[in-house]
């Protein structure tokens, strides 16, 4: 029994591990993409004024300070889901990890908000509670694992 349940935990370790690394090279792939867009528009884009390209410009700054955090998240949870898999889900670090990734989607939801407010106006608020909500989650469940850590310190010490 106890073998048929770390095999499913394996099991589920690495089909989350594969979608990461997917998510993680689609990433590097969609970056490409957008500094390629936003090379061409600076240079085919001569005879646009500056209201015409700024719109653009702006979502692709978006778009690319979005990615970037993306994959920063991933780049963390790639780190945790190998430790985990050594078999060391409690270390120091990976609480750090979970509260910074917590922080990114926090900061990402207001970055989206700010850009919006800046091109469409603050006639249409565009907040994502949604994405509020999974950081604090985060950020709650690095708290937990924190105290996971100290607890596991403490067991070590006492054997």
């Amino acid at each position: 029994m106890e073998k048929q349940k770390k095999s499913v935990n394996a099991n589920t370790l690495t089909v989350t591990n594969i979608i990461i690394n997917i998510i993680w090279y689609l990433g590097f792939l969609y970056l490409g993409y957008l500094l390629a867009f936003t090379i061409y528009l600076y240079f085919n884009l001569e005879n646009a004024t500056f209201n015409d390209m700024s719109g653009w410009y702006s979502m692709t700054v978006y778009d690319i300070i979005k990615i970037f955090a993306v994959l920063w998240i991933m780049f963390y949870l790639r780190r945790i889901i190998k430790n985990v898999r050594k078999g060391i889900p409690f270390r120091e670090f990976i609480h750090d990890k979970l509260k910074n990734i917590g922080v990114l989607l926090i900061a990402i939801s207001l970055i989206h908000t700010a850009f919006h407010c800046l091109i469409a106006g603050f006639s249409e608020l565009d907040f994502h509670f949604e994405i509020v909500f999974i950081g604090i989650v985060f950020v709650i469940f690095s708290q937990i694992m924190k105290a996971g850590y100290k607890l596991q310190q403490e067991q070590d010490l006492t054997i």
